[in-house]
């Protein structure tokens, strides 16, 4: 579908300007669709893998950590190489065709990625979980569906999966969370920064002229700023080395705050979301910073704050999806996908359509509200995702437990002399 885009560019010529943005928008629906049902998989697979109980905790933080560099860089690098593609003269008489290119490298490489999975063997063959449920596939699969008989399986699977996602005291916490974040914070602060930081960049135009100006460094800032992002591309790079940051210093910091008693994986979330909640006071900082390198340095501060515990909760995640069957994996992730996309749909309405005259003024002020709420569910959400006793700290591994036998039992003996109310 991707691989049509470039095609469609250069027969805009054969097509009218009306019928080619039907045809793109077209493929931009079904390639969106496809996509969704590969991310979904793509979820899953390393749900399935970094989830299983042979896993440890330091494995898994490891490979997370792994995962969040290499997306680190590759968002540094992109949009970098973008804005160089960006800046292509004319081909064939056609202006702008960077977007075509962009659309073409994007079309290979997702074949590439779709070969390399199709390559990959998973050893040890299939998980416990899945072995459970194997008759149940093969009478699925030996049944075909109809259409409808296909999406009525789809809306139960969805809807089972919100009621396990709604019992499960973690995964409703964490939906709160999004769901907040997907409808309020979110869409504010990405609708609103860019102008924010357009404008400046405009009242003080030589703060970025002497950077501009460094070999290297300006050619990489200037390929940032060619890139339909403009100036913002520079605060999603910060973003991004935060994100580094904190997947290099996410084992030294787990292993500080053991030392003050959270042992767990569950009580280790307290410190990192409270480091989290950072985020409120840092964004409304940024706010009121006048100058570039002020609010891009900010911003990568926030970054790196809440980047510690979105490792530590995907671990987390991966650990608690690895406890359900199968099929229960994909039905959370088809529900949790689904009221996302849903959460999208209504915050991209409701900010692109009724709420796009207000001043930039009052939607930073509102964007920051919205960020101190959810600096207030970060604190709270460790007591409302685990139990105290996931939060309390094991007893030692050598100290053995003592038998039934030598319980002293408490009996009727609770009179004024008896020996427990000398503790009283």
């Amino acid at each position: 579908m991707l691989a049509a885009v470039p095609a469609l560019f250069f027969a805009t010529g054969l097509l009218s300007v009306q019928a080619s943005m039907i045809v793109l928008l077209g493929l931009i629906a079904v390639q969106s669709f496809f996509q969704g049902l590969a991310v979904t998989s793509e979820g899953a697979a390393t749900t399935r893998i970094l989830g299983d109980a042979s896993v440890t905790s330091e494995e898994r933080t490891k490979a997370n950590s792994i995962l969040t560099f290499i997306a680190g860089i590759l968002s540094i690098i992109a949009p970098a190489v973008a804005g160089q593609i960006a800046l292509l003269g004319p081909v064939m008489d056609k202006t702008g065709v960077g977007g075509a290119v962009i659309y073409a490298i994007y079309a290979g490489a997702i074949a590439v990625t779709g070969l390399i999975y199709a390559s990959i063997k998973m050893i040890g063959g299939p998980s416990k979980a899945a072995a459970a449920t194997s008759s149940e596939g093969a009478a699925v699969r030996a049944a075909p569906r109809s259409l409808g008989g296909t999406l009525k399986g789809l809306w139960l699977s969805i809807k089972e999966g919100t009621k396990i996602v709604f019992k499960d005291r973690f995964l409703r916490t964490l939906l709160l969370m999004s769901m907040v974040t997907s409808l309020f914070s979110d869409p504010l602060v990405f609708n609103v920064l860019p102008e924010y930081i357009e404008n400046l960049v405009a009242s003080n135009p030589g703060s970025l002229g002497a950077i501009m100006n460094i070999p290297g460094l300006g050619w990489f800032l200037k390929s940032l700023t060619a890139t339909p992002m403009g100036n913002f591309a520079m605060m999603m790079v910060m973003a991004s080395v935060g994100s580094i940051v904190a997947a290099f210093l996410i084992k030294p910091l787990t292993r500080l705050f053991q030392k003050f008693g959270f042992k767990t994986d569950e009580a280790l979330t307290i410190p990192f979301f409270v480091l989290a909640a950072l985020e409120a006071p840092l964004f409304l900082l940024m706010i009121n910073t006048t100058t570039i390198f002020g609010v891009v340095g900010l911003y990568a501060l926030q970054s790196l704050a809440v980047g510690f515990v979105g490792i530590a909760i995907q671990g987390l995640y991966q650990k608690n999806l690895g406890g359900h069957k199968d099929t229960n994996i994909n039905k959370i992730l088809a529900a949790q996908s689904l009221l996302g996309i849903g959460a999208a749909i209504l915050s991209t309405f409701v900010y692109g359509f009724l709420l796009k005259d207000i001043a930039i003024s009052t939607s930073l002020m509102i964007a920051a509200i919205a960020t101190g709420v959810m600096a207030l569910l970060r604190l709270a959400a460790p007591f409302l995702s685990f139990s105290k006793e996931s939060r309390r700290t094991p007893p030692p591994a050598g100290e053995p437990v003592p038998p039934a036998h030598a319980t002293p039992p408490a009996g009727d003996h609770q009179g004024p002399n008896s020996i427990q109310s000398f503790h009283l």
